[in-house]
């Protein structure tokens, strides 16, 4: 069992996420090991980050904090004289008595207070004089603390009898959680036989436990910096803007259909194909969790639960943080947190399992022919040596992590004696981590004795089978012949549900006609020479402006006249009103339908006006020029293909006293039929273009020539059952989304024009010649491709 806790070093608290809380510790079993990280945060000002400090040791006990034990004896060991029995709950006077009773080490005083007691010495005391408990022999499993300290010529040393933390380890590792990964889920497939496609799904898998940042890498493309709080949304806009290949129409689509999951969906002109593997980055790795794995299965835990159910009692975190450096630590220890937990009683330990019966008349069958538990499979055994001399006790820290040990002894020189532990000495296990060898009699000799002391383990760990397929007989053979199988099975069955998928390889061009005007006259002028080569140019026409102002509300049956104030008026269909001509700005008669005429009161102008989508400004409908219209049908722009036109607007004026502006805009039209009578074929009635465009950049004309690049893309992404459209606008080389003006399917029709034109107002007569022309990019043809 293993649990991830946020230790808070500045509250001292414990919480399953970053945010300080009061929590309840998971219930775990006796004879488990305990795998607890505990990830390091503080909190300032009341903001809680994770902190990475020099960790120099740290230890994480569960058991009773400072319980006294209820019975037995410890003897001291005082400038190595062993001392007579202390009994536990003797007065402090039988205390006082027998420490003054070791010959050369007379002059003890003793207090007893709380359970403890306080022992002084004010003579005949040098710093190899101090108390060492030996022959500890409380009840339950239980140590003496002993505390020392000196203040005024006088020598103290604080002796506590507790009880034993029932688990115990000091070892600890600091783990990096694991990165995130991604694994192929569906593999990309195409058939250009019967047109049938599957779209490549990866996923990305983001642990629990992962908190830090990553990057997705689609080959040396990357991603910006995510993390695991980023839904679909942001894996989707990162994936889009730092992983697809500009102009390419790429799409990857993202959805989220587990929790810490994400599939990524290869989309657009990427549908239909199988795709290397995305691979995660993790660019700034964490220190990693501070990782104990806590034994349960101890003799002190077996005791605890000798007569009840379960127990609760704290578990404790200590770390030790070097504020120092490696040459100089400065070590100061701090408990992270004190959490009571539960521990059950085990009700299915290993005794009570029996050997597995092969069954070889089933092999196949998924049945478990480990004797036991995997526990009991090892690779080899841990031990740890060690000399000890003199008379004894010896307390020997062998770090094996487990009571279930053994021990032997010899004589330490070549030929010695294997000692045998009945008659030369006793054994007693103190921890899972150290053991007390005590001498029953025996001699010893100079080069002392050799303890060698070993235990089961490591416990190995089975790996998952990963055979290849040249490594199983016959597999390739019977995946070959399923595969001819299936595809025989594939043709037959007909492609329902089912988008056709393209498979022309060569793009098919839509030539269009590049073209200039200056408006207002029959003169054209080269793309790269301009408008201002032009010398037959008349005297220059009036600039019209665009007004903003509100619209009459009543319909006007007359053309209305400039008056001392700027006005736009409404007309209705069935009125026969022309406009006027301006100079050489011709006029013209007011369509059929809604039209709006505005009268410009300072120069005495009336002429026709549009209004942009819903916007309360009128501009100049003599201006307004369509420079392409091109028609796109489903039979030449098939799914999973692009729709991509790159032009250029070159625009000037000439002899103009103000700057002008106008909007570069591409429209989608889809055409609309008679809805009536209901029996008909086909009849178009007209074009109706979407009021949001896929292109509307406005652009200001000066003297200087100038180009202007745009560019537009359309993109038809097959799913199973229907094509989504998007859109994409370009202006000057940068794309962006225009998703919400793509066209419904893949009938429509495209329209660029100009419109929107206004002139400066710090201008009582604006005049000039204005002229523009469509032309191809300098690396393009002017065609729209469709591949």
């Amino acid at each position: 069992m293993a649990t991830l806790l946020y230790g808070n070093i500045s509250q001292k608290t414990a919480s399953f996420t970053i945010d300080p809380a009061n929590i309840a510790l998971p219930t775990v079993v006796q004879g488990d090991t305990f795998t607890v990280a505990v990830r390091l945060t503080e909190t300032s000002n009341n903001i809680t980050t994770v902190t990475a400090p020099s960790i120099y040791s740290a230890r994480l006990s569960y058991g009773p904090v400072d319980v006294a034990p209820t019975a037995g004896s410890f003897k001291v060991l005082v400038n190595s004289v062993t001392s007579s029995v202390i009994t536990y709950g003797s007065s402090a006077a039988s205390v006082a008595a027998v420490l003054n009773s070791i010959s050369a080490a007379t002059g003890w005083s003793v207090i007893e207070d709380q359970g403890s007691y306080l022992v002084e010495r004010k003579s005949a005391w040098v710093a190899t004089s101090g108390i060492t408990i030996v022959q500890n022999e409380l009840q339950p499993q239980s140590f003496v603390r002993v505390t020392s300290y000196s203040a005024n010529s006088s020598f103290y040393q604080e002796l506590r009898p507790m009880q034993s933390p029932l688990a115990y380890t000091s070892a600890f590792g600091l783990i990096v959680p694991p990165a995130p990964t991604i694994t192929r889920v569906v593999t990309g497939y195409s058939d250009s036989t019967t047109g049938v496609f599957v779209n490549e799904v990866q996923r990305l898998y983001i642990p629990p436990a992962f908190d830090t940042t990553f990057q997705i890498y689609r080959g040396t493309a990357r991603t910006g910096l995510l993390n695991k709080s980023d839904g679909a949304t942001e894996i989707e806009e990162a994936m889009m803007q730092g992983c697809v290949t500009a102009l390419a129409g790429e799409i990857f689509i993202v959805s989220n259909p587990q929790d810490y999951t994400a599939d990524i969906m290869f989309a657009g002109s990427m549908s239909g194909a199988t795709h290397d593997l995305l691979t995660v980055a993790v660019p700034i790795s964490p220190q990693g969790d501070v990782t104990f794995n806590l034994d349960l299965n101890t003799q002190g835990m077996l005791a605890a639960l000798r007569g009840d159910f379960e127990v609760t009692h704290p578990l404790t975190c200590e770390v030790g943080i070097n504020y120092g450096t490696v040459a100089t630590p400065n070590v100061q220890y701090v408990t992270v947190f004190q959490q009571n937990m539960t521990v059950q009683a085990d009700g299915a330990w290993t005794g009570l399992a029996a050997a597995q019966s092969i069954n070889w008349l089933n092999p196949p069958q998924p049945v478990n022919y480990i004797p036991f538990t995997s526990d009991q499979v090892i690779t080899g055994i841990q031990s740890y040596t060690r000399v000890v001399t003199g008379t004894g006790p010896w307390t020997i820290a062998h770090n094996l992590g487990t009571e279930a040990i053994h021990l032997s002894v010899r004589e330490n020189y070549s030929s010695g004696y294997l000692l045998a532990n009945t008659v030369s000495y006793s054994v007693q296990t103190s921890t899972s981590q150290s053991v007390i060898v005590t001498n029953k009699g025996s001699a010893t000799t100079t080069p002392g004795w050799a303890v060698m002391i070993s235990s089961a383990g490591p416990t190995s760990a089975f790996q998952a089978h990963t055979h290849t397929i040249a490594q199983v007989v016959s597999l390739q053979d019977n995946l070959n012949s399923l595969s001819d199988r299936m595809s025989a099975i594939e043709n037959i069955l007909p492609a329902l549900g089912s988008v056709g998928v393209s498979t022309t390889t060569v793009p098919y061009l839509i030539p269009v006609q590049e073209k200039s005007e200056v408006l207002f006259t029959t003169a054209a002028f080269a793309v790269d020479s301009g408008i201002g080569t032009i010398s037959s140019l008349i005297a220059a026409p009036y600039l019209l402006r665009a007004l903003s102002v509100t619209v009459g509300t009543a319909p006007s049956t007359a053309l209305i006249t400039a008056t001392t104030m700027d006005i736009v008026s409404s007309y209705t269909s069935g009125l026969d009103i022309e406009i006027p001509r301006i100079g050489i700005i011709p006029g013209r008669k007011l369509p059929t339908g809604l039209a709006y005429v505005g009268s410009e009161a300072t120069r005495g102008l009336v002429y026709e006006v549009n209004r942009y989508q819903a916007n309360k400004t009128y501009y100049p409908s003599a201006y307004e020029r369509t420079v392409f219209e091109v028609s796109v049908n489903d039979k030449m722009f098939r799914p999973n293909q692009t729709l991509s036109f790159n032009f250029d607007i070159a625009a000037q004026t000439k002899n103009a006293t103000a700057a002008v502006q106008w909007w570069v805009i591409v429209d989608v039209g889809e055409v609309t039929t008679a809805s009536t009578p209901v029996t008909q074929s086909a009849n178009i009635t007209g074009i109706t273009y979407n009021s949001t465009p896929i292109l509307a950049q406005p652009i200001v004309v000066v003297s200087q020539l100038q180009r202007h690049q745009f560019g537009i893309e359309v993109i038809a992404t097959a799913t199973t059952n229907s094509v989504v459209m998007s859109a994409n606008q370009i202006a000057y080389g940068l794309a962006s989304s225009a998703v919400s003006a793509a066209p419904s399917g893949r009938n429509f029709v495209l329209r660029g024009r100009l419109a929107n034109f206004d002139v400066a107002d710090n201008f009582s007569d604006p005049r000039g010649f204005v002229g523009y022309a469509l032309a191809q990019q300098s690396e393009n043809v002017l065609a729209i491709k469709i591949a």
